[in-house]
């Protein structure tokens, strides 16, 4: 019996966190997107700066979105 409570919390633990993540990604695409949208037009002089501040947005999500992903490649 304390097999199949263990085993029944590490599952509910192993869902929660999954789930979770599911969340956290769909939140920092939505931001990168919306972000990504609301860039100024290329020949705009501020598109550069709103370009910078997409990639510092994507560098500080970066690590954990790897985790998630399946196709990481490491260098």
């Amino acid at each position: 019996m304390k097999v199949l409570v263990a085993t029944l919390i590490l599952l509910g633990l192993m869902l929660g966190v999954l789930i979770a993540n599911a969340i956290y990604i769909n939140n920092v695409t939505d931001s990168l997107l919306q972000k990504l949208e609301e860039l100024p037009d290329p020949q705009d002089g501020a598109c550069l700066s709103a370009l910078l501040s997409l990639q510092e947005e994507w560098k500080k999500h970066a690590d954990v979105i790897r985790l998630s992903s399946g196709f990481a490649t490491w260098d």
